[in-house]
């Protein structure tokens, strides 16, 4: 339970929230504010099923994990035993009762997506994603505004509330069937998408309207990110 590769995402993710619920075979990680879930597929990185349980503070569980090498993991009744030939330590875990209404996540979000009109596709970069996140804190901007342009697409970080805001654009490759889509991102969720490559779907909602992004990294499959976007 909990293999390696399963601790680094989960490492990587609490930049979203330190709160979860962690469920197989697919946890969800959320913010406060519902901006931005992290789906990761547990299956797929060779999880056996195993008891759901809450945490309130991921990092903490992880330390802990540390503190023993090569640790055999299970989980019974809330309570973590974490144990090698040597040591055993049990760590208590939250009531997911507690976290559920803030924290709890509903993973029928990825098939609406899915089934969605696709606006937009396009890949980023781990060095570009890098790059967007630099430039935001140097300029020191709150939004990444993307649009058809130049036949791709524009990656553009300003200050849509600014009239005379800093700006930073860079034109990409990408498939775009909308030629109206204006969408805008606050960067604080694009500060907490895991460094990486992915690729983004840009979907919009045949009914309101309304546009919503997909980000699945290309490194690792199994992690999904759904960020919403700002109205403006």
């Amino acid at each position: 339970m909990l293999n390696k590769q399963t601790q680094k995402i989960l490492s990587d993710l609490s930049t979203i929230s330190t709160t979860a619920i962690i469920s197989h075979p697919i946890t969800g990680i959320q913010d406060i504010d519902r901006s931005i879930v992290a789906f990761i597929n547990l299956e797929e990185l060779g999880e056996d099923s195993f008891e759901d349980f809450g945490l309130m503070n991921i990092s903490e569980f992880l330390n802990v994990i540390s503190l023993v090498d090569n640790a055999d993991i299970t989980m019974n009744n809330k309570i973590a035993t974490i144990k090698n030939a040597s040591n055993t330590t049990k760590y208590y875990t939250t009531d997911i009762s507690i976290i559920e209404e803030a924290y709890g996540t509903k993973v029928a979000i990825l098939d609406n997506i899915n089934n969605a009109i696709e606006a937009a596709t396009f890949d980023i970069t781990a060095e570009m994603l890098d790059k967007l996140k630099k430039t935001m804190s140097i300029l020191k901007l709150s939004d990444l505004v993307i649009k058809p342009e130049d036949g791709g697409l524009s990656l553009n970080i300003t200050d849509t509330l600014t009239s005379d805001s800093n700006t930073s654009k860079t034109i990409i490759m990408g498939d775009c069937h909308d030629e109206d889509m204006n969408i805008v991102i606050d960067m604080n969720n694009i500060k907490k998408i895991p460094s990486g490559s992915y690729s983004v779907r840009v979907a919009k909602n045949p009914k309101s309207g309304s546009y919503i992004t997909k980000w699945t990294s290309i490194d690792l499959p199994s992690l999904q990110i759904v960020v919403s976007l700002v109205a403006r």
